[in-house]
């Protein structure tokens, strides 16, 4: 991270079967910063609305469909 601050990003692009297509926008942070606000303006950025977020993981989605 340039400005040094201690943290960072990371951005998934993936296929999961009888799921389809996902974009995993991660965030290193802690207890007192999960960077709730910068991930939900990134997402925008990128074109992404609140009716695109999905909660939980993959394992738990692919769980429901079963």
């Amino acid at each position: 991270d340039p400005r040094g601050d201690g943290h960072f990003f990371t951005l998934h692009i993936d296929f999961i079967d009888e799921l389809g297509n996902f974009t995993e926008i991660r965030a290193k942070g802690s207890q007192d910063n999960n960077h709730t606000r910068e991930i939900l303006a990134l997402a925008k950025e990128l074109g992404f609305g609140t009716d695109s977020i999905v909660s939980g993981n993959y394992l738990s989605l692919a769980l429901k469909i079963k």
